[in-house]
């Protein structure tokens, strides 16, 4: 939770879901001058191969590119102490027309990768969209960003591609596209989807 004060907190929940059980517990406060005095959005993820627990929260102003997401490692239990960088894990890239990246939360694939999501928007003061993007852990718990961020658009696994592959008799394959085309990234996938169509018909 956060407060009109620029603190996070951490509280246990009541059976309810509607009220708190014992003492709030301060996990973070604004420690950096990117953070603009102002942190919200918490989500506190734990990761069981290193025992780490990772606060990622918001900070700046969402309606424009000072809009961030960062993080806070803790090794000693839940309530910390949290450790936090001094640079945003996630932070306003023009060039890819992402701006004040922000609201994220971790989430596990079907292939046991993890994928972090959050909101960005497409232009200063313009409409937010939803973005997903790889993410891996070091062996500290720290996170890192392993790709670049997918946004407005679904984002396809490995396994989904192999298994349109074994599929296709059910399935209609998608349709085969000019060799280098920026839908396929390279000629390579439209030889294969060429090869597979041969096939069935």
């Amino acid at each position: 939770m956060y407060t009109e004060h620029p603190q996070l907190w951490l509280s246990e929940l009541a059976p309810d879901g509607l009220s708190l059980v014992g003492d709030m517990h301060p996990l973070q406060g604004p420690k950096h001058g990117y953070q603009c005095g102002l942190l919200e959005a918490p989500y506190l993820f734990h990761h069981a191969p290193t025992n780490a627990y990772i606060l990622f929260f918001s900070s700046g102003t969402f309606t424009n590119g000072s809009y961030a997401t960062s993080y806070a490692v803790s090794h000693n239990g839940l309530f910390g102490p949290y450790t936090c960088p001094g640079h945003p894990l996630l932070q306003t890239d023009r060039h890819r027309s992402i701006m004040g990246p922000g609201g994220a939360c971790v989430v596990r694939g079907v292939e046991n990768e993890h994928f972090i999501v959050f909101h960005a928007l497409e232009k200063e003061e313009g409409n937010r969209r939803m973005c997903i993007q790889r993410i891996e852990f070091n062996q500290d718990g720290t996170p890192v960003l392993s790709s670049r961020p997918n946004c407005g658009k679904r984002l396809r696994l490995g396994a989904e591609q192999d298994d349109d592959v074994q599929h296709f008799g059910n399935h209609h394959p998608p349709p085969p596209h000019e060799e280098g085309s920026s839908h396929t990234g390279s000629g390579k996938m439209s030889k294969l989807l060429r090869k597979i169509q041969d096939k069935l018909d």
